[in-house]
């Protein structure tokens, strides 16, 4: 009874997270499409591709805390 338990937690939590995952491919933003509609000139000026965007940061990317 209890591997049969166990088992069935784990199915539970696989399935939870292959949901997960599938929500969050479906909401993120490819570059390519993107690139497609972006602007590559603004008064004269050329502006950089999104697409050569390279995070460089020491310490990754950070996040803004809106509520402070």
């Amino acid at each position: 009874m209890a591997v049969r338990s166990v088992m069935l937690g784990l199915l539970l939590v696989a399935a939870v997270a292959m949901v997960g995952a599938c929500l969050a491919m479906e909401n993120s933003t490819n570059l390519e499409d993107l690139a497609a509609v972006e602007i590559r000139e603004y008064e004269g000026i050329d502006l950089a591709s999104i697409t050569d965007f390279r995070e460089n940061s020491i310490k990754g990317p950070q996040h803004i805390d809106l509520d402070s």
